[in-house]
C-alpha cells in the first residue's frame, strides 16, 4: 500500500511539473515571418493566447470557416493565410465574422474559459486585437502548428 501511495505521489508531482513547464519562445525567424506582410493576394491571420496560469496546459481549438486550423495553449500563436473575402473565425464558444482584405494582417486574442467537465475544458472566446497588441504578444510566444 505504501508503495502504491509513493508511486501515485511521484506520478502526480511529475504531471504537475511537466504541465507547468515553460515554453521556449519561437525563433526570431518565425516571429518575423508572423509579423511580415502576407502574399499580395492573401490576408494573414494571427491567433494568439496570452501566457497565463489559468488553463495554461489546456489546448484550445481555432477554426477558420468551420475547418480546424490548430490548437493554441498558453503563450502560443497560430498563423495562417486566407483568400480575401468573408471569413469566420471561431474558438469554441465565440465566433467572429470578418471581411479579410488582401495584403492585411489580422490579430485575434483567444481566451480560455474553464468548465466543470472535460468537454467544457477546451472552450474559449476570441476577440479582435490591435496590431500593436498582437505583435507584442507573439514576440515572446511559441508558434503552434497550423493544419493548413
Amino acid at each position: 500500500m505504501k508503495a502504491m501511495i509513493a508511486l501515485l505521489t511521484v506520478t502526480g508531482c511529475t504531471g504537475v511539473i511537466t504541465g507547468c513547464a515553460t515554453l521556449i519562445p519561437a525563433p526570431e525567424a518565425q516571429i518575423s515571418a508572423a509579423k511580415s506582410p502576407p502574399h499580395p493576394d492573401r490576408a494573414k491571420l494571427v491567433v494568439f493566447r496570452i501566457k497565463a496560469f489559468k488553463a495554461g496546459g489546456v489546448k484550445t481549438p481555432v477554426f477558420i470557416d468551420g475547418r480546424l486550423l490548430g490548437y493554441n495553449r498558453s503563450g502560443t500563436f497560430i498563423v495562417s493565410e486566407v483568400s480575401a473575402g468573408n471569413h469566420t473565425i471561431s474558438t469554441g464558444i465565440s465566433r467572429i465574422n470578418f471581411a479579410a482584405q488582401a495584403g492585411q494582417t489580422y490579430y485575434f486574442r483567444q481566451s480560455p474559459k474553464l468548465g466543470w467537465t472535460s468537454e467544457e475544458a477546451d472552450l474559449s472566446t476570441v476577440e479582435i486585437a490591435s496590431p500593436a497588441d498582437g505583435a507584442a504578444h507573439i514576440s515572446g510566444a511559441q508558434q503552434a502548428a497550423a493544419m493548413f
